[in-house]
């Protein structure tokens, strides 16, 4: 078997060789600058914090050239009203503090050392997947979360969210799809034939399955993990998996779930049984990549819906409609049977919120009115989606965790269960 391309980096953010890590994965639409959080490399989570606050006064520069590739990708998490019937929820309105909790490990310790690397797998037709690796240096073994990029992004992204579930005891991997604009520059492909390619994956029933695909042969490899990384052998338990995905990573998170889309009269079905929850941020409702009120019948495990009052979309469901709303977005979570889903509502939020800091300014005017993200907003995300893998990928004798409870719930935070 061929060495796999494995790179190292220590927890303050330095590489252990030469600096492949920035090369391999060059910032992409969809990453929405969320990389660029890279230079700061703060080894702690104060530190952080501290640095998205600067990090959003130094990018208005680079907002015109990010809207124009951006306004292509609006597809790829929008959806529609509809009429429908749904189960009753229990919605609660967070009056909590302005910050959120303490944030729930798998290991009770605030922080662990982490490193990155980076690997590549085959995926049924698809040889060479990058995949890029966070996980605790010692110690396990440890859940999993795969994490799906958005449209034209990689799994260089999101760092933001990724190291601080790393730091909390988990292990996270997250494949590079096809549709990268960086694999595509990496080739020789210029960025608006790239792009082109990408609005049409994100319609393809064969690209939906191939993202798919990505995801179910990393927990393939599970398993076999020491193979890619000796450094991982017997530090990975591979019966306590998430999956979790943004926008058109959303999409592909809720295609491994179960939910079905129907495309040319046929009904699209890649379930894994394997995940045993599923984490969705700003997901796609009815009306989008052939999502119906049906499709979400299977979507039968454990659940987390993310969306904020500002995540909206340019896509209509038909031509006389108003744009998407928010609550357009919640269609996973109330078309779904009910047990153990969960929805988490920001004030605030918008789409490229999930992306990381960096993308409100940029993208500001390009889905509606779309200000800044307040930094804190970053730490709700952290906040929502640890306490939601404390609940589910917690080991069995770790007894019940409710860590999504309203009194530690930053303010202006919604959350909602059925």
């Amino acid at each position: 078997m061929a060495q796999p391309n494995v790179l190292l980096l220590l927890s303050d953010g330095q590489p252990t060789g030469p600096r492949r890590f920035d090369n391999a994965y060059p910032n992409s639409v969809h990453s929405h600058m969320a990389d660029m959080a890279r230079w700061f490399c703060p080894r702690s989570r104060m530190e952080r914090r501290a640095a998205r606050r600067l990090f959003r006064s130094d990018h208005a520069a680079v907002g015109s050239l990010v809207s124009v590739l951006v306004i292509g990708l609006l597809a790829t998490g929008c959806s529609g009203n509809s009429d429908r019937t749904t189960e009753s929820a229990t919605t609660t309105e967070a009056p909590g503090a302005s910050t959120p909790a303490t944030r729930p490990t798998t290991t009770g310790v605030a922080a662990l050392e982490v490193a990155a690397m980076d690997v590549t797998i085959d995926a049924g037709p698809r040889s060479g997947v990058p995949v890029r690796i966070w996980s605790p240096i010692d110690g396990g073994p440890y859940p999993v979360v795969v994490m799906s990029h958005g449209g034209g992004g990689s799994g260089a992204g999101y760092e933001y969210l990724v190291r601080e579930w790393a730091e909390s005891g988990y292990v996270v991997l997250l494949p590079t799809h096809r549709d990268s604009l960086a694999l595509q520059r990496q080739a020789g492909i210029d960025v608006a034939t790239g792009f082109e390619a990408l609005r049409s994956d994100i319609d393809n029933p064969a690209a939906w399955e191939q993202r798919a695909l990505d995801v179910t042969a990393v927990i393939d490899r599970l398993p076999e993990i020491g193979d890619l990384v000796p450094d991982l052998a017997g530090r990975v338990d591979p019966s306590r998996v998430a999956v979790a995905g943004h926008s058109f990573g959303a999409f592909t998170a809720m295609l491994v779930a179960g939910v079905e889309p129907e495309a040319g009269g046929e009904v699209i079905s890649v379930r894994d049984e394997r995940p045993v929850a599923f984490l969705l941020l700003s997901p796609q409702g009815v009306g989008q990549q052939g999502l119906t009120v049906s499709s979400f019948r299977n979507l039968d495990r454990p659940t987390l819906v993310m969306t904020g009052t500002l995540d909206q979309g340019q896509t209509a469901r038909t031509a006389d409609a108003a744009p998407q709303s928010f609550e357009d977005k919640l269609d996973p979570f109330e078309l779904s049977p009910p047990g153990e889903k969960t929805a988490v509502i920001i004030e605030g939020a918008t789409h490229f919120t999930f992306s990381g800091p960096g993308s409100g300014r940029a993208l500001s005017g390009v889905v509606g009115d779309n200000p800044d993200t307040a930094p804190e907003t970053y730490d709700t995300v952290v906040w929502a989606t640890l306490g939601f893998l404390a609940q589910h990928l917690a080991p069995a004798d770790a007894g019940p965790v409710d860590s999504l409870v309203s009194e530690d719930a930053p303010s202006g935070v919604v959350v909602r269960r059925r």
